[in-house]
């Protein structure tokens, strides 16, 4: 059975309610639209071991996540 990860929606929560604060850090794109949203990617990933906490995530377009998970 996997291993259930907990998730911190006090962050998730604060990045869509001021989502005109953000950026994606590789492009700069600043808003979100149905094309390219911008989306919150963590640096290590949840399972394996990292938290969520705001140290470990960046804010990147729906295009560059994409591309972090190739």
């Amino acid at each position: 059975m996997p291993r259930r990860i907990k998730r911190n929606a006090s962050v998730k929560d604060r990045f869509h309610r001021n989502l005109t604060e953000f950026r994606c850090t590789v492009c700069g794109q600043d808003q979100y639209d149905s094309w390219n949203r911008l989306e919150l990617h963590h640096k290590r990933p949840l399972a394996e071991g990292g938290l969520d906490q705001e140290e470990n995530l960046v804010v990147l377009c729906h295009q560059h996540h994409k591309q972090e998970h190739r």
